[in-house]
């Protein structure tokens, strides 16, 4: 039974929606109600994307990928030399450098696909 309800809550627990108010980003599920999660958005830190599953949090020269428990995941992308997040899609973080757009994962890996401008 535990595991049950273990599981179910794994399965709803998705970002429907991220409010921002201060310095603190609030998780909202996909039914509409706080989380009870959030992300310290201290210091200059913003969110710059998100999808059901991971919110992407620019902090610098740095994007540092959250899960939907707000919590960091231990994966990041360099943002240096001018490379920006361009979007953040169900599966990939797509970040723009100069006339090509990489695609990222969720673990901060280039996948080998680009598109040019």
């Amino acid at each position: 039974m535990a595991t049950m309800l273990l599981t179910f809550g794994a399965v709803n627990a998705q970002i429907g929606e991220i409010k921002i108010k201060g310095s603190t980003a609030y998780i909202y599920n996909d039914q509409g109600r706080y989380s009870g999660h959030s992300i310290s958005l201290s210091g200059g830190r913003e969110i710059v994307g998100n999808n059901s599953n991971y919110a992407v949090v620019k902090d610098g020269s740095t994007a540092y990928i959250y899960n939907d428990e707000g919590r960091y995941s231990g994966h990041s992308i360099s943002l240096s030399s001018g490379r920006t997040i361009k979007n953040v899609t169900g599966s990939n973080i797509l970040i723009k450098d100069g006339n090509t757009v990489y695609y990222y994962d969720f673990k901060g890996k280039y996948t080998g696909n680009s598109t040019r401008d």
